[in-house]
């Protein structure tokens, strides 16, 4: 091993060291923070991530760490560890109630469903990937252990009672508003099952 290969093998054991630093994620966190309260440098990030090149180059950045068995891994472990957590699961839950108690918020996700499941290519995509799942006997045993617990099945009761009135709520309405409440009745009854079996909501992906 050369010294150059020792010195790059230091330097990474070092940054690791400083990632798990408290005082230095807390320093970066609070650096991130008072950056992006900066309106003129939050305005910069939503020009960069508007520009199809540099989404392209992301997308591409993504794609080539999640075709790594080891980064996958990693993420999964990580993502295993931060969800056990109590306080992390109340903060994301948190965080998703609030966002989806705007109703612009609401809108967007759901107009973004729908372009997406306008795509045969996203549905054949969508369709693939859970049977897939499906095809996974710890997947079908998870989701068989959700759906017999009583709160689960509870959940999916009451949501199936809230798209029930929206049914009924439309039977005497125009047309256009029909329309509007079976979209929004699609999207709850795909909603429900979501959180039911899998504790919130799947982030689709193109």
């Amino acid at each position: 091993m050369s010294s150059d290969d020792v010195t790059i093998e230091v330097l990474e054991r070092e940054l690791k060291r400083l990632k798990k630093d408290p005082a230095v994620r807390a320093k970066r966190s609070a650096g991130i923070k008072a950056a992006w309260a900066n309106p003129e440098v939050r305005a910069k990030i939503k020009a960069a991530l508007a520009n199809p090149e540099v989404r392209a180059k992301m997308s591409a950045a993504r794609k080539a760490a999640l075709a790594n068995p080891a980064v996958r891994a990693k993420m999964s472990a990580a993502s295993k560890a931060a969800l056990a957590d109590p306080a992390v699961r109340a903060k994301m839950s948190a965080a998703s109630k609030a966002a989806l108690a705007d109703p612009a918020v609401r809108a967007k996700m759901s107009a973004a469903s729908k372009a997406a499941w306008a795509d045969p290519a996203v549905r054949a995509k969508r369709s693939a990937g859970i049977k897939a799942a499906l095809a996974n006997p710890e997947v079908r045993a998870k989701i068989k252990a959700a759906l017999a617990n009583p709160e689960v099945r509870a959940k999916m009761s009451a949501a199936r009672d809230a798209a029930q009135a929206i049914k009924d709520a439309r039977d005497g309405a125009p047309k256009q508003i029909r329309r509007r409440a079976q979209a929004t009745e699609i999207d709850q009854h795909e909603d429900a099952l979501e959180a039911a079996v899998f504790g919130g909501r799947l982030k689709r992906r193109a």
